[in-house]
């Protein structure tokens, strides 16, 4: 995707907003947000080298449907077996934390939305293996509310998120600035609950929580979509230690995109799977039916490209990716001597030709799911 001319300018708006530069002394973000959830000081990843922990996040969609199926692929753990290694997933709320582990080594790979890719990949210390996600972030607010109409609402978000990024974006966009609406830090899963008791006017934020807030609070619509991605990665040292499980992990995706693709009840399997993990993680039942998550699935990567291969194009200038890691650096996410040529040279393309290009090496037409 290529932002317009004019998009780029109301960017550069948004940067100069968030620099200080119309942010009087009133500008503020009211915060909710939540320490790291005292679930993962249960998560005993061990040190041993045969042992694969991956972070993956049951909230987000499509990469649950995905990683699921990908957990249950019994090709994966056999070609992980003669390699003497062992795949262990464990479930985190957001990128963000999976990157806090995987940067400290407890996480060998993880799945993270594009800007905690950004974040993680601007260290150094971490490679992007493939695309996760290609959909759409939404602003959901009561109906007939437009984007000019946010001045002066009560805004959830999840700070630092694509979610934020396209929240400011609208903002400016609707001839608004962040000092014009009062911005509320919120984790995504609280998102529905705070509109529908009206502590908030409008969210922005990714699927489920956004086809659920349809489907369950009358009155509100979508008055804003941006296209975002997501990534799988890993830690630098484990790609290069260990190529070969790499290209296992990375071909246990391509499997599954392509057996999800097949036919409806593959999707719909994996969707029932997806929801029975959100539900044992979050400990809340989703209102969504495996049907109406299958529909999420086909508007996303799933439905959307035929493969997971990495977009290099976007680092350009006017580039999603180039954008987002300016973005990044404004909001102090990364720091000012980052490099984007870092990042660049971090998203390794050439996973997915090598293995894409050897279907049978890899068992890509190989389906056992259990």
């Amino acid at each position: 995707m290529r932002l317009t001319k004019c998009t780029h300018i109301v960017i550069a708006v948004v940067i100069a907003l968030l620099t200080g530069a119309f942010c009087p002394s009133g500008f503020s973000y009211a915060s909710s947000d939540t320490p790291a959830a005292a679930v993962y000081s249960t998560y005993k990843f061990g040190k041993a080298e045969n042992f694969i922990n991956i972070g993956v996040q049951p909230m987000a969609m499509p990469e649950v449907i995905i990683t699921e199926t990908m957990s249950r692929d019994a090709v994966l753990y056999d070609m992980l077996r003669k390699m003497g290694m062992e795949i262990r997933f464990f479930p985190f709320f957001k990128g963000s934390d999976v990157n806090e582990f995987l940067l400290r080594g407890d996480l060998q790979v993880g799945v993270g939305g594009d800007m905690p890719a950004i974040v993680a990949t601007s260290t150094d210390k971490v490679v992007v293996m493939s695309l996760m996600q290609y959909g759409f972030t939404s602003i959901v607010a009561r109906k007939h509310m437009r984007i000019k109409d946010l001045r002066g609402a009560r805004i959830g978000y999840a700070f630092g998120s694509n979610a934020h990024y396209a929240l400011l974006n609208a903002l400016s966009i609707g001839g608004n600035t962040p000092k014009d609406a009062h911005l509320v830090k919120l984790n995504v899963t609280e998102m529905a609950d705070a509109l529908k008791a009206r502590k908030i006017d409008a969210f922005s934020a990714w699927d489920p929580a956004v086809t659920e807030a349809l489907i369950t609070l009358p009155g509100v619509e979508v008055i804003y979509n941006k296209l975002v991605s997501g990534y799988l990665y890993c830690r630098k040292d484990f790609y290069t230690s260990r190529p070969d499980a790499v290209d296992a992990i990375v071909a246990s995706e391509i499997r599954a995109l392509n057996w999800l693709r097949r036919n409806k009840n593959n999707l719909l399997m994996a969707a029932k799977w997806a929801l029975d993990k959100q539900a044992a993680f979050s400990g809340n039942t989703s209102p969504l039916t495996p049907e109406q998550i299958a529909a999420i699935a086909l508007n996303d990567l799933i439905g959307m490209k035929t493969d997971p291969s990495l977009p290099m194009d976007e680092f350009a200038e006017n580039g999603m990716l180039h954008d987002e890691f300016d973005f990044l650096k404004t909001i102090k996410f990364i720091p000012p001597a980052a490099s984007l040529n870092t990042v660049y040279k971090n998203f390794e393309p050439s996973i997915i030709e090598r293995i894409a290009n050897n279907p049978a090496r890899y068992r890509l037409n190989e389906y056992r799911y259990r």
